[in-house]
């Protein structure tokens, strides 16, 4: 943790230790300028960016599930090892599941708005609605807004990865989360 991370207890937050175990159902945030990274089972790394509030909603009980997580607001980077159990990252507007690989993904909460970067392997962006889902790979972009079809996938500009460069911040600027 580099900064700040609270968990919700009722109507309060608390702010935890950097060995405080991933809880399913927790309501977690980030303070400002705050970096967190969790170290999940199946190989699977999360980094959370400032002012992020995030949910896990469920913690694979085998090798083939996802994990399921709920970006309430904010950023959320994921890097998804090859023949792991993957991730899935619910918004408002949408859902992000990547198999393997790294994946951005940005919630803008007053917008609903979702924003999915695919950094390395391939990912899919859809909704709730039963709207076409969109496959992106590599280098490609995609948003969805609450009750619209995802947009096509689109290369995105060089100068974009930069929207992303705190996640690849050395490791001793965050000593990390450990699933529990």
């Amino acid at each position: 943790v580099d900064g700040v991370l609270q968990v919700a207890r009722g109507t309060r937050w608390e702010t935890i230790a950097a060995d405080y175990p991933v809880e399913e159902q927790a309501r977690m945030r980030t303070g400002e300028d705050s970096l967190v990274a969790f170290e999940l089972n199946g190989g699977v790394v999360i980094r959370a960016n400032a002012d992020t509030e995030v949910v896990p909603m469920s913690i694979p009980s085998s090798p083939s599930e996802p994990w399921k997580l709920n970006l309430v607001r904010g950023e959320l980077w994921a890097k998804v090892p090859g023949g792991g159990s993957g991730v899935e990252i619910t918004t408002a507007s949408g859902r992000v599941v990547a198999n393997q690989g790294e994946v951005y993904v940005r919630a803008v909460p007053d917008s609903q708005v979702t924003q999915m970067l695919v950094l390395r392997g391939t990912a899919l962006l859809t909704n709730d609605f039963d709207f076409d889902p969109q496959w992106a790979t590599v280098g490609k972009e995609a948003v969805v807004r609450l009750a619209e079809r995802p947009s096509q996938p689109t290369r995105f500009p060089n100068d974009r990865v930069r929207q992303v460069m705190w996640a690849y911040l050395p490791r001793e600027h965050s000593r990390g989360h450990q699933q529990g």
